[in-house]
């Protein structure tokens, strides 16, 4: 038994596709939903170029589409979409591959998902070339966390993990892990709840992996998992 229903009882409510959906877009890549609201992710659409990328807002209840999300200076090679995250009528988009800061530093995007109104564009106070921010996103309630899985204030490839507000788009802190270090990927993913942020370090441990809780408020690293 899963959740009182029986095993073969539970069937495919909705099968979502874009309506303009093509080879090789990679729709289904990300995918988030809250509040009767999926967003999903097409890094390798080609809306603004090659691999620019975008993202689809459906009404989880009808499958409906609701609309179509791509930044207005999206390029080739962009991968927006490469990580969605969805709150409080709110959507979080990583473009890991964007350049605002050099080839691959990365970018992240907030949008209103009622009116697709863009909100912000989110970049790191001291990204770099390669940081590849945004290849991870997570909000709650006021705060977005992004990702940075490529930072290098550890070593090459370390990782890190930046914090925001969702009313200003302002970098609220930057998190490191107490024992980060070498190709750890600190930051390759990320969820944030109740005021605690969760980050994954596949690389670490000689790649047998971690986990770190840190204190949204405070920034302090809470355990290692």
């Amino acid at each position: 038994m899963l959740s009182g229903v029986a095993v073969g009882q539970i069937t495919e409510v909705q099968k979502l596709l874009p309506s303009d959906g093509a080879t090789s877009d990679g729709f289904g890549h990300a995918t988030a939903i809250d509040a009767g609201v999926v967003a999903i992710g097409a890094p390798f659409d080609l809306t603004g170029g090659v691999s620019s990328g975008s993202v689809y807002l459906f009404d989880a209840a009808t499958g409906v589409e609701l609309r179509k999300l791509s930044p207005a200076d999206g390029a080739a090679g962009d991968e927006f979409g490469c990580s969605v995250a969805i709150s409080a009528g709110r959507v979080v988009v990583g473009a890991r591959r964007d350049g605002d800061q050099g080839p691959g530093s990365g970018s992240a995007y907030l949008f209103d998902a009622t009116t697709g109104a863009l909100l912000a564009k989110l970049v790191a106070a001291d990204g770099a070339a390669g940081d590849e921010f945004g290849f991870a996103v997570s909000i709650d309630g006021d705060t977005v966390a992004v990702g940075s899985k490529r930072d290098d204030d550890n070593g090459m490839d370390s990782g890190s993990l930046y914090l925001f507000s969702a009313l200003s788009g302002v970098q609220l802190a930057k998190l490191l892990p107490s024992d980060g270090g070498l190709n750890h990927n600190f930051g390759e993913s990320v969820d944030l709840d109740g005021g605690v942020v969760a980050v994954g370090a596949h690389g670490a441990g000689f790649l047998a992996g971690s986990a770190y809780l840190f204190d949204v408020s405070t920034g302090a690293e809470l355990h290692k998992i």
